[in-house]
């Protein structure tokens, strides 16, 4: 029985290494397919970039409903990538900061411009199409536009058509300070700017903001008020 059970165990513990082995496997196979995946939309966004500008300007100069940038909240702009030109306009519009995320053959407008303008400039590089800024780039991002509009000063937050890396940024920033659910921060921006799309991943980043903004205020509501511990907890639990 002795002999038998020890055999057994050591075929338990074969099979676990092995298991072990498989899954590393997968996840270095999963990580090399997410970086070609990452290098190639990155190398097509380079050869598309100067394309999808232009088209972009002649849809702007032929078409008025096609703004270059929307008024999303009193302090908050949100559109496409600025030209040097637009700075001193952006001036005028009362803009104090500039949230830039492009990557750097993407942005046009140096640092040192809006420095220029006494406006402060947040650069969050993010690969366009189908990726997100990182939850600490978001938090970074809506902590910026917050300061600002407690300072009156409105935040232009741009990508490079002001679609979908601005509009991530620019719903978690109503959702945290303005007690927007995902939806309805988004039908709000669509209202405004109806050109605004959201990949999967981005759609994630906000639904990852309405669960921490859930957390957050639940949690301070059961620190305040102890008979709402059960049903916020269980509330939470859901989630």
């Amino acid at each position: 029985m002795t002999d038998g059970t020890e055999e057994d165990d050591k075929t338990q513990q074969r099979s676990s290494r092995n298991d072990g082995v498989s899954k590393k496997k997968k996840k270095s196979v999963g990580s090399k397919g997410d970086k070609a995946k990452r290098a190639l939309i990155g190398a097509g966004g380079r050869i598309l970039f100067y394309p999808t500008l232009l088209y972009n300007l002649v849809r702007f100069k032929l078409q008025s409903q096609f703004r270059w940038w929307d008024q999303i909240d009193e302090y908050l702009l949100m559109g496409a990538v600025p030209f040097r030109k637009d700075v001193p306009r952006l001036k005028q519009l009362g803009v104090g900061g500039v949230i830039t995320l492009n990557e750097p053959y993407e942005t046009l407008v140096p640092s040192s411009l809006y420095n220029a303008y006494e406006m402060e400039h947040l650069v969050i590089p993010t690969r366009d199409y189908l990726f997100a800024p990182s939850i600490a780039d978001i938090t970074r991002a809506v902590n910026f536009i917050h300061k600002n509009a407690l300072l009156g000063k409105t935040t232009y937050v741009h990508c490079k058509a002001g679609r979908g890396r601005s509009t991530t940024v620019v719903l978690c920033y109503l959702i945290e300070h303005k007690s927007m659910t995902v939806a309805a921060a988004f039908e709000h921006v669509r209202s405004i700017r109806p050109r605004v799309l959201l990949h999967a991943s981005q759609r994630k980043v906000n639904l990852d903001c309405f669960i921490d903004m859930f957390h957050q205020r639940y949690n301070h509501i059961m620190k305040l008020n102890t008979g709402s511990f059960c049903v916020c907890g269980s509330l939470i639990q859901r989630l």
